[in-house]
């Protein structure tokens, strides 16, 4: 398989996004999305669950075989459905997963508060969003947009980030996601050890921020450490209700401090006990997979969700094999963390609320 080694309570009723719910016998009859949602409904899944502003479809996902024989769903590569999925070159940029998925939750965030930027931007436009370094000027209007690979000449994916691009070309070895974007938003100097942020108004001192006069020292990014299914089930359920951008980072079983990969979430199907049963990703490290031989690339993936026999939550793309949900030979890789990045609303809007009429 491709795998690569204000707080909200999850249980408000406030929704973000769209919920999807299955009913047994009761979805399309046609092809291939009565086949996929039929799949779901026998994994027991109640509803899907998309994060605010992704506008994915059933009808867009196609069941694949990988060259070990395992079956799994996964949609092309689109654009405009509001999720991202910037890819690696596999040059300088080999070991920036966590800084693909940092460019893919800044992205949804540029678009997710895109009219309080373009405000921000026109207060002060040679101030707001302008970082001058060792006579370098870095302007946020710049990294805004991601653009076409144009790989071959082919300019069909938008799978590359200039947010991205700075990243891999002035950061060496591998990053930590919620430290790029404490560095990018608050002023956080970036730093390599382990170990998160903490919230400290005489430690956000770097000029190169694009977002401290809003955001000071408040930090919105969270990790949550995964120890078993139901605080991964918790913590997807807070960040998708809530609209956080998610990242989730897993390696191997029992190697907690081994190397790992980190995937960004955009979805995620439960079950009637609103427990986790799979979710949707998308991977910095699947550039060169396709749907078929000659098919388009592969966007989307949909990953099941496992516990083991130590109750550790794990990610794969086998059947289960028995009643427990057990993954089959306890296969797949262990979720260690879940990474999100709030949208910021409320110093938004003390931000704009404390400037001139």
């Amino acid at each position: 398989m491709f795998l690569t080694t204000g707080h909200v309570s999850a249980d408000d009723n406030g929704y973000v996004g769209e919920t999807l719910r299955l009913v047994p016998g009761q979805w399309g009859t046609y092809g291939v999305v009565s086949e996929f949602q039929a799949d779901k409904v026998k994994e027991g899944v109640m509803y899907t669950k998309w994060l605010d502003g992704v506008t994915v479809d059933d009808s867009q996902f196609k069941k694949l075989t990988d060259k070990d024989g395992t079956e799994y769903w996964a949609t092309p590569l689109l654009n405009g459905l509001g999720c991202y999925d910037i890819n690696k070159d596999f040059n300088e940029d080999s070991d920036k997963c966590s800084g693909a998925v940092a460019a893919n939750m800044f992205h949804y965030w540029f678009d997710r508060n895109r009219g309080n930027i373009d405000r921000f931007l026109k207060q002060f436009p040679e101030e707001n969003g302008v970082i001058k370094v060792a006579g370098e000027t870095i302007r946020l209007s710049e990294f805004l947009e991601t653009y076409h690979s144009n790989d071959n000449g082919d300019v069909t994916y938008r799978d590359k980030s200039p947010f991205f691009d700075y990243i891999s070309k002035n950061f060496r070895g591998p990053v930590w996601t919620d430290k790029l974007l404490d560095a990018w938003i608050n002023g956080y100097g970036y730093n390599h050890k382990w170990g998160r942020n903490i919230e400290d108004a005489s430690k956000n001192t770097s000029g190169i921020n694009f977002f401290k006069k809003v955001f000071n020292e408040k930090l919105l990014t969270d990790v949550h450490q995964i120890f078993n299914h139901d605080t991964l089930s918790y913590w997807l359920r807070d960040g998708l209700y809530t609209g956080k951008a998610i990242g989730l980072s897993y390696g191997p079983a029992g190697l907690r401090h081994s190397l790992g990969h980190i995937i960004s979430i955009w979805g995620a199907d439960f079950d009637e006990q609103h427990r986790v049963v799979a979710i949707y990703v998308t991977d910095s490290d699947d550039k060169q997979l396709t749907v078929g031989e000659s098919g388009p690339r592969i966007g989307l993936k949909r990953y099941r969700v496992f516990s083991d026999d130590q109750g550790r939550a794990r990610l794969t793309a086998y059947a289960k094999d028995n009643t427990d949900g057990e993954a089959k030979d306890n296969a797949g890789g262990e979720v260690r963390e879940v990474y999100t990045l709030d949208m910021g609303r409320q110093g938004w809007e003390n931000y704009f609320n404390s400037q001139p009429q």
